[in-house]
């Protein structure tokens, strides 16, 4: 058993096939949220570079 922040306590998946469909939708949503926040990284890390460039240059 579990504590599902959003549902509350879970159960165990017993069947093989739901289980591993839960845990490859739930991998892709991670890995999806991961390579979000890689690319708002890399834009808010591209503007601050730019802000810095168009200040050393006034």
């Amino acid at each position: 058993m579990y504590e599902d922040p959003h549902h509350g306590e879970g159960k165990s998946i017993e069947n093989d096939t739901s289980r591993q469909v839960t845990f490859s939708k739930r991998r892709n949503g991670l890995l999806k949220k991961a390579f979000e926040l890689s690319v708002s990284s890399s834009l808010l890390e591209a503007s601050s570079l730019n802000l810095q460039a168009l200040a050393s240059k006034g």
